[in-house]
């Protein structure tokens, strides 16, 4: 889990020179840490903007956010 959390972070923290004044999209297969192995059902949460997606059956997910979004987070139960 803190894997996919530090892979998460360094991913947005590349993010800021890239995004201008528009609207991406982030994508990507949420792994175990432990196993390697997709998770599915992870739900993941821009939290300036408040948007969200929950990884597929793969561990899939795309998820559209603003300018403003500089951090996720990870929910995995």
């Amino acid at each position: 889990m803190k894997k996919i959390l530090l892979s998460l972070i360094f991913l947005f923290s590349i993010l800021p020179s890239v995004l201008q004044a528009q609207d991406r999209t982030i994508s990507g297969t949420v792994r175990g840490s432990d196993t390697g192995e997709p998770l599915p059902g992870v739900t993941i949460i821009a939290t300036e903007s408040g948007k969200s997606t929950i990884s597929d059956g793969n561990g899939k997910f795309s998820l559209s956010i603003t300018p403003q979004d500089n951090t996720v987070s990870i929910n995995y139960v």
